[in-house]
């Protein structure tokens, strides 16, 4: 398996916790103002396939939230931005020059189905680049409907910067972006 290091900037309070996590040594522990910084993996080519964004959180409060997860950006008018989204549980929005195309979960009852405070769930958006659609996961269950959601965006090149948990507030862990649709 091919893999890029990059390196991270912790701003603000963002940290390693070691007491709390799902799986190895630590999580990242951000609050509304903490976010972590890094560069975009050369491997990684939103433009030109498949992708999948996903990773394990964990909220203390007693609901989901809206809250940016993971993002990554050319400049302001060029984004990807993957988040929790309230009661349809998650969101994902690419926006090309200024023009978004969104999708977010279709099951108005993640909060009250899925969600568990204080225990960590599995998250993903995985973009299937022959079928233009994008399907987006919580806990293994598939959100957006069967057949998932149109995503047909392209453009879809990001060259600068990766932002994980820029105001979420909780625990992130296993985060990984790949080339595959799962």
């Amino acid at each position: 398996q091919d893999t890029d290091d990059i390196t991270l900037t912790f701003n603000n309070d963002a940290h390693l916790n070691s007491r709390i996590k799902r799986f190895g040594k630590s999580s990242l522990e951000v609050a509304a103002a903490d976010f972590v910084e890094g560069t975009v993996p050369t491997q990684i080519k939103f433009e030109e396939g498949d992708f999948t964004i996903e990773m394990f959180i964990r909220v203390n409060g007693s609901s989901l939230p809206v809250q940016e997860l993971f993002s990554i950006n050319t400049d302001a008018t060029n984004s990807l931005n993957f988040s929790t989204n309230g009661t349809s549980g998650l969101k994902i929005v690419s926006t090309i020059s200024g023009s978004a195309t969104t999708v977010t979960g279709a099951n108005t009852n993640i909060q009250t189905q899925q969600f568990g405070q204080r225990e960590f769930a599995h998250v993903a958006a995985s973009f299937n680049a022959q079928t233009q659609k994008m399907f987006l996961f919580y806990n293994g269950n598939n959100i957006t409907g069967s057949s998932g959601e149109t995503f047909a965006v392209s453009n879809n090149t990001f060259t600068t910067n990766v932002r994980i948990g820029t105001d979420f507030v909780g625990y992130i862990d296993e985060l990984r972006v790949s080339e595959k649709a799962r």
